[in-house]
């Protein structure tokens, strides 16, 4: 046995580029159903495994990805949207409060000009 085909035979490589996969680092995925090697990026672009077509992914534990792809455009969007529904409810308040505030006004004003009588003149003050 040669020195290169040692070393080929020891080497883990990755199912969809061929290229070697370096076991000591968290960051490789394994499938779960073959058990093929493959590098994160590798893992996203097939789409699941290359041998067994797979999308089941065995992670490393320490590894700080949940397999779980999710846009970062979506929490944006959330962000926005969650912002966007404050910033309305803040400003449907305040415009509500701003109204009965107003009304409240025009009431006392009758009140004090003693015209807060019904249109019959039967001396019933408005609440």
């Amino acid at each position: 046995m040669t020195a290169s085909t040692q070393r080929r035979s020891s080497a883990v490589e990755c199912a969809h580029c061929a290229d070697p996969v370096d076991t000591r680092s968290v960051y490789w995925r394994v499938c779960a159903g073959c058990l093929a090697r493959h590098h994160p990026g590798c893992w996203r672009a097939g789409k699941g495994c290359a041998r067994c077509r797979d999308s089941l992914a065995l992670l490393h534990p320490q590894s700080r990805s949940t397999g779980v792809w999710r846009p970062p455009w979506a929490l944006a969007l959330l962000a926005v949207l969650l912002a966007s529904g404050c910033f309305l409810l803040v400003a449907g308040w305040r415009a509500e409060r701003a109204a009965r505030l107003r009304l409240e006004r025009q009431l006392e004003r009758l009140r004090a000009d003693g015209a807060a009588t019904t249109p019959l003149g039967a001396g019933v003050l408005l609440r």
